[in-house]
């Protein structure tokens, strides 16, 4: 049996102290940590600890846990206790969510997809985690960023390496003569699902909502849209909700087809594009599937 004292051990640019225990005479292997580290490089540590890249600044994290089991995966699938999680001035690889939103267009409908040039920075990203048979569950989620500001709760689990996650983003809709700190700020009236395998997730926004309740879908769309959503003529619902049900049997998009990859993309855009009235080709039909 191995119980250390963890004394200012150097890690990944930071420092850690806390308590491990291993006990290899018991009939099943058990471990368990209490530890604190802080100022470490959260990019190298993610992408060697659990294989995905997409987070980048310097973290924190304070950690309880205990597992037994006789091979990694098995101590993984056991994992339980808590831990809390800190990330300052860094940025979310992949995906720039202010940019995508404030461009607002069909596409929303249609499912954001990562691109590895973008990016969206913060200067706080936490949360707090129940960790039980290796599945951490959060429910106070907090991401402050210059132009961007997000809530939310969910799951990640670790067995599985599935992320399965729900937050509501709030957006500047102008940095025009404020403070990033009391920018206006506007919400997309739906909440984005995050769900998929951690280090490729599928992004999209809460179609169900947004197809339930249209007319402040619209409104919200049309405060935080910018130059797009002004060239709607008088009654764009109508026309559009025409449109889109001469392409989809009924006006009902198959979400599931929709993240798949499988609905036909430019026949909605272009059902879309004629039903709002807007100039040929804005939605650049024809370039993503």
């Amino acid at each position: 049996m191995l119980n250390a004292d963890l004394k200012e051990l150097a890690l990944y640019g930071g420092t850690a102290t806390g308590r491990v225990l291993l006990d290899g005479q018991a009939e099943v292997p058990r471990v368990a940590a209490v530890a604190s580290l802080g100022g470490l490089s959260a990019h190298p540590l993610l992408r060697d600890a659990a294989g995905f890249d997409w987070i980048e600044g310097t973290a924190a994290i304070d950690l309880d846990v205990a597992a037994s089991g006789r091979s990694q995966a098995e101590l993984v699938g056991a994992l339980s206790g808590s831990a809390r999680t800190s990330f300052t001035d860094g940025a979310i690889r992949g995906i720039n969510i202010p940019q995508m939103m404030r461009g607002l267009s069909v596409q929303t409908l249609l499912g954001w997809q990562s691109a590895t040039a973008e990016k969206t920075d913060f200067s706080e990203l936490s949360g707090s985690f129940a960790i039980d048979k290796g599945v951490a569950r959060n429910t106070d989620l907090k991401m402050v960023g210059p132009l961007v500001r997000i809530s939310g709760s969910g799951t990640t689990d670790m067995p599985r390496k599935y992320l399965d996650w729900r937050v509501e983003p709030k957006v500047v809709a102008s940095l025009k003569g404020q403070g990033a700190g009391d920018a206006e700020l506007a919400g997309l009236g739906v909440p984005v699902i995050i769900r998929g395998p951690w280090d490729k997730p599928k992004i999209y926004p809460d179609i169900a909502g947004i197809l339930e309740n249209p007319d402040a879908a619209y409104k919200q769309l049309r405060e935080i849209g910018g130059g797009l959503l002004s060239a709607l003529k008088d009654d764009p619902g109508k026309a559009a909700s025409e449109a889109l049900k001469q392409v989809t049997n009924g006006g009902a998009i198959d979400v599931q087809k929709v993240i798949d990859g499988e609905a036909d993309t430019d026949a909605v855009l272009k059902a879309l594009e004629d039903g709002f009235n807007l100039p040929s080709g804005i939605f650049g039909f024809g370039k993503k599937k």
